[in-house]
């Protein structure tokens, strides 16, 4: 079971770069690649999260459809030999949470900002130092 579409994998890849990305033959025949590529990225999913989930999911949450579209748009560019870091940078930042899932220490809802987040901090201002309370300089 394929946890994206076509449509969703289509609607993901802009319009003017569909056909150079999925018709291999160039008969503007898009539909197999896509499908192929569908499912490898689920297979992906699937074997990232299968030690502690029972795959494959039968109604997956949003976070693994987002994983498969992003491991999809980089299998995608990886056919193509199209060096794209962002692209792999944001793949795997999703393998990284379906391993965690896998692994149990996320749950199976886990979205990507979750697990991403940076620590967060304060500021905190003081009165400046380099005057006296009477308003002299110290020297």
């Amino acid at each position: 079971m394929a946890y994206i579409t076509i449509d969703q994998l289509l609607a993901a890849v802009p319009e003017e770069y569909r056909k150079a990305a999925l018709d291999d033959a160039m008969t503007g025949d898009t539909s197999a690649m896509a499908t192929s590529v569908c499912a490898a990225a689920s297979l992906e999913v699937d074997g990232l999260i299968c030690t502690k989930i029972v795959t494959p999911v039968a109604n997956p949450p949003a976070n693994l459809i987002q994983a498969a579209v992003a491991i999809a748009i980089e299998l995608l560019f990886i056919r193509r030999s199209i060096n794209a870091p962002r692209i792999a940078t944001m793949a795997d930042a999703w393998r990284d949470i379906l391993r965690k899932i896998g692994d149990g220490k996320l749950p199976l809802s886990a979205a990507l900002v979750d697990a991403t987040a940076a620590p967060s901090g304060s500021i905190r201002t003081e009165p400046s130092r380099t005057t006296r309370s009477d308003g002299g300089m110290f020297v």
